[in-house]
């Protein structure tokens, strides 16, 4: 062991820490100010640079994901009939898609 007792292992890392103030203080403010490049390091889409992309990449596309959106909800109605089973109604903006037994969880799990 390099030191022999606790108190002479303080006393040095005392002297030590005096000796070494400044660069202390330098080290400090150098790993406070790129906290925040290490904090999105690992988690790149929470990223302030990544945000601001994907808000003005979906404002600049909302049309074409609302006509994607239309257009698979089409293609489902025309797959079932285009008509409620039981009555016959084919009005499209009244017609939805619902499971019978809650949210379709088996009928899922049966497909594959």
């Amino acid at each position: 062991m390099p030191f022999k007792s606790r108190e002479r292992r303080l006393r040095f890392l005392k002297e030590w820490r005096e000796k070494n103030k400044d660069k202390i203080i330098k080290d400090r403010k150098k790993r406070n100010a790129t906290s925040e490049v290490k904090l999105y390091k690992y988690n790149y889409n929470r990223s302030p640079k990544m945000v601001a992309y994907r808000k003005k990449y979906n404002a600049d596309n909302s049309e074409r994901f609302r006509l994607a959106r239309r257009k698979r909800r089409d293609d489902c109605y025309t797959a079932m009939g285009g008509k409620c089973v039981e009555c016959g109604f084919n009005d499209y903006r009244a017609l939805q898609v619902d499971h019978i037994n809650g949210d379709g969880k088996k009928e899922r799990h049966l497909q594959y």
